[in-house]
């Protein structure tokens, strides 16, 4: 019984090391990702690079090209390690001038 429990607890701190609020829809073509990652997963760095993968593949799965329009980090208030925000939409490719002219970045 012992052994199971120690597994158990074993599988739980593995899987907490990162967690994703998974992409959320703010509007047409535009998208966010929170992610938090642990230390043993590289903390805000970590965070980051799961973040905008996740952002990058929801793209990739409606065949556009993503464009990032806000990316927020910090080391998280509650837990060890760091938090990631990702804001980004989801254009066709190639992007016209007018996509590139509305977006905030280059505004």
């Amino acid at each position: 019984m012992r052994k199971v429990v120690i597994m158990i607890g074993a599988l739980f701190l593995l899987s907490a090391c990162a967690q994703s609020s998974g992409i959320l829809k703010l509007g047409p073509d535009t998208y966010t990702v929170s992610v938090h990652a642990a230390p043993a997963r590289g903390g805000e760095s970590g965070a980051r690079n799961l973040a905008l993968t996740e952002a990058n593949t929801h793209c990739q799965s409606q065949s556009r090209e993503i464009i990032v329009t806000n990316l927020s980090s910090g080391p998280s208030s509650h837990f060890p390690g760091g938090t990631v925000e990702v804001t980004f939409r989801c254009l066709e490719s190639p992007l016209c001038q007018y996509e590139w002219d509305t977006l905030p970045l280059f505004n």
